[in-house]
């Protein structure tokens, strides 16, 4: 009976230990991955506020190139 009591013992601190060290990785791969989703979301966030400002401003460059304004000077403008 002590024989085992002492294998179900040492059974379960190998699954303790198991389970510990699974978890443990489970939560490097979850912060890691966060980690990389933050890099990517900054850099699409990067690029798309990039497309904009150069769309804005090409557009105030083609207005100055006609004379500073969006629209030609008639008279209703």
């Amino acid at each position: 009976m002590n024989a085992l009591k002492s294998e179900i013992t040492r059974i379960s601190r190998w699954f303790v230990a198991i389970a510990i060290v699974w978890t443990l990785l489970v939560a490097a791969s979850l912060a890691w991955n966060i980690h990389i989703e933050y890099e990517h979301a900054e850099t699409e966030i990067l690029t798309k506020a990039r497309a904009h400002f150069n769309k804005d401003k090409a557009f105030r460059m083609w207005g100055a190139s006609h004379g500073g304004v969006y629209v030609p000077v008639d008279e209703r403008t």
